[in-house]
Order: C-alpha cells, then sequence, then structure tokens
C-alpha cells in the first residue's frame, strides 16, 4: 500500500504540470509574433541537447568528434537525408581516428 501511495502521488505531481497549460491557455488567443516564437522552442531545445553531446562524443577525441559534427550539418543541410547525413559523420570520425588526427 506505502509503494501505491508513493506512486499514485508521484502520478499526480507528474500530470498537473502537464494539464495545467491546458486547461489555463485553451482559450486564449496568442499574438502571431509569440507563437512564431514558440514554435521554434523545440527545436532550440533539441538542438541543445545535442550539439554539446555532439562534441565529445568520440571517446574524448575533439577533432574527430568537431570533424564529425560539422560533417553531419553539412551533409543534412545539402542531402536533408538522415541515413546520409548518418552515414558521412560516422565515415568522418572513423576515418580521422583511423589516421590519428
Amino acid at each position: 500500500m506505502k509503494y501505491a501511495l508513493i506512486i499514485a502521488g508521484m502520478v499526480v505531481v507528474t500530470y498537473i504540470p502537464r494539464l495545467l497549460p491546458f486547461v489555463a491557455l485553451d482559450a486564449r488567443r496568442f499574438p502571431p509574433v509569440l507563437k512564431r516564437f514558440l514554435s521554434y522552442v523545440p527545436y532550440a531545445a533539441l538542438g541543445a541537447l545535442i550539439v554539446p553531446a555532439a562534441f565529445v562524443s568520440v571517446d574524448g577525441n575533439i577533432v574527430a568528434s568537431s570533424a564529425a559534427a560539422v560533417t553531419a550539418a553539412v551533409v543534412a543541410a545539402l542531402s536533408r537525408n538522415v541515413a546520409v547525413t548518418l552515414l558521412a559523420s560516422v565515415g568522418v570520425a572513423v576515418l580521422t581516428l583511423t589516421l590519428g588526427l
């Protein structure tokens, strides 16, 4: 019973912050500038999570990590293909490590 109360408490504490914006902001209209600003938040959050990790991902080798990150950015911008981007960046990281750079 003790664990059930703890789990129920965690459910409530987790659910309330997710529910409040829908209930409180449901009928309000946002200005177009604010809506446009808020549309970029998911991309900024994803970038904030990925970019720092990209530069330390290859076993502490900053050269290989940076080369792979730059390659991924360029290939993604040019090809818009996730598989090609992944293969190119991993290939550059492996090549950089193999060459001992």
